[in-house]
């Protein structure tokens, strides 16, 4: 080899060798990030209501029905009344759990 050969691939490992770091910096800040945005999705519940709070659900960022509480005396209720006091509960729930996240998968890497 050369010596101009030598100093050419050299060069050429060595701006490889850069852009190789670059990549792994860049990386490493996206896992700090995603580990950040995976943590505030843990804590993030939505929260639902129907028939005056008589029927209370609560709901995870990922859909996860995390509680829900229905009062006594609802059990001698129509079980077609019910369940739509139920659904509309974590729909309530679901809905809000999705505008908390919605803020966060719209933030840039950058912030």
């Amino acid at each position: 080899m050369k010596y101009g050969e030598y100093t050419a691939l050299r060069e050429s490992v060595k701006l490889r060798l850069r852009a190789a770091r670059e990549s792994v910096d860049v990386l490493e800040t996206l896992d700090r990030i995603l580990d950040s945005y995976g943590e505030e999705l843990k804590k993030t519940v939505g929260v639902g209501e129907s028939l005056e709070g008589q029927v209370h659900a609560e709901v995870a960022a990922d859909g996860e029905l995390r509680e829900l509480a229905l009062d006594p005396s609802l059990m001698a209720m129509p079980a077609d009344e019910l369940s739509r006091a139920v659904l509309e509960a974590i729909q309530t729930a679901t809905d809000e759990a999705r505008e908390k996240v919605r803020p966060l998968s719209e933030e840039s890497p950058d912030q």
